[in-house]
């Protein structure tokens, strides 16, 4: 177990700070202990979420999430930085990291064009799934369920194996195409090479597929996962001696906090 305390924690959205099945006023007590340990421990708290800018900011609004993080770190890979006092967004993007990411992903996609459009084919054809557009870009699948995502995935490699570059996200029924350089892993060890943050002083929380590339040492060496979390997540904490919790989603990540701020401090 590392040695030093977190300096900057890094949590998913959903299924980690919340539950779709409970009432925001269930998570209370973790806004309040987030905004103690940024007040009284100047600890840094980071959303890692795979919802974009907008989605995640009225996700704040619809959970009653009182304590403000200090960065948001959307779509897997985007940093976002909070604004001056008086600016006219609260977020601003942090335009080096997040235009290379963006750029390497057209790149991706202009260069994997052909086993797109047969990936395309093959899910109109031989699943219920639905392809997932922006702005006109085949990014991702929306699956009916999770078993018919799981099937997908099993048949991905026989599409996109000759393509080094590809990888994917997965989250329940949601699958997001990336680059393999960019993930929740990549951007909190951009995020904490920012900070002059080692791992050792990095704590993250996650309870799904996409949450597994920042479960690792590499990024933080302080891991929690809900009891909500997948089978799969479990095993990685058990394997990197991380903390799995019995509270669900947000209530979990506040008993295993508490199990790192003050039972060890005690």
């Amino acid at each position: 177990m590392p040695s030093s305390l977190p300096k900057l924690i890094s949590t998913d959205f959903d299924g980690t700070l919340v539950h779709h099945d409970h009432d925001p006023e269930d998570f209370q007590p973790l806004w309040d202990f987030f905004s103690y340990l940024q007040k009284e421990h100047g600890v840094l708290w980071a959303i890692n979420t795979g919802r974009d800018l907008d989605f995640t900011l009225y996700g704040l609004e619809e959970y009653q999430i009182s304590a403000k993080p200090d960065f948001l770190l959307t779509m897997e890979r985007e940093i976002h930085l909070p604004a001056e006092e008086g600016a006219p967004s609260a977020w601003i993007p942090h335009l080096a990291w997040n235009e290379r990411c963006q750029e390497d992903h057209l790149a991706l996609e202009e260069k994997i064009t052909p086993q797109l459009d047969s990936f395309h084919r093959f899910l109109e054809q031989e699943t219920t799934a639905n392809p997932v557009f922006e702005e006109g870009r085949f990014v991702g699948i929306e699956a009916s369920t999770e078993q018919e995502l799981a099937q997908i995935v099993l048949r991905m490699d026989d599409f996109f194996s000759s393509s080094a570059d590809f990888s994917y996200q997965r989250n329940g029924i949601y699958l997001r195409f990336c680059h393999v350089n960019y993930h929740k892993g990549a951007v909190l060890r951009e995020l904490s090479r920012m900070l002059s943050l080692s791992p050792s002083e990095v704590c993250a929380a996650g309870d799904n597929f996409n949450d597994l590339a920042m479960l690792e040492p590499t990024a933080a060496e302080h891991l929690i996962a809900p009891e909500n979390a997948i089978p799969e997540v479990k095993e990685a904490l058990r394997k990197h001696r991380g903390i799995i919790a019995e509270g669900i989603a947000g209530q979990g990540v506040l008993e295993a906090l508490k199990t790192i701020f003050v039972t060890k401090q005690a």
